[in-house]
Parts: C-alpha cells; structure tokens; sequence
C-alpha cells in the first residue's frame, strides 16, 4: 500500500519497500531480503535482525524477532 509506505518513509531508520503480498512468513521474509540485497542494503556474510508477525497482515500483530545470517541460499 503506497499511502502506508509514505508514511513510514517519515520513520527515521525504516527504509519502506512495497511488494506483493506473501502467501507465507517464509516468503516475507524471503522477499524482504531479496530486495534488501538488490538495494545494497545487506550482503552474504552480514547478520540482520527480522522482526515480523505470525498473523501476517494484522496491526500491531509483531510477535516474531529471527536473526539470520545472511548467504547466497537467501
């Protein structure tokens, strides 16, 4: 959603990127690495915290926190 990305844009140390909607938390997190990686934001070896929730799609639902290192499999 464009209107949800330009206000987060706003959010000192969120970079927001829109995407399709995942069918599964794999593929959120799969996706958000993918594009993290084109941005030159993260590359294979750096360890980054993702922060997510279960419920995908459901405010304030936050209720998962995984470090990953990340590799040329992601």
């Amino acid at each position: 959603n464009q209107s949800i990305v330009n206000r987060l844009m706003l959010t000192w140390g969120v970079n927001p990127i829109a995407a399709k909607k995942p069918g599964s938390l794999e593929e959120l997190i799969d996706l958000a690495v993918s594009a993290a990686k084109q941005r030159g934001m993260v590359k294979d070896g750096d360890i980054v915290a993702i922060s997510a929730g279960v419920k995908t799609g459901t405010p304030g639902s936050t209720n998962l926190l995984q470090v990953q290192k990340i590799g040329a499999d992601n």
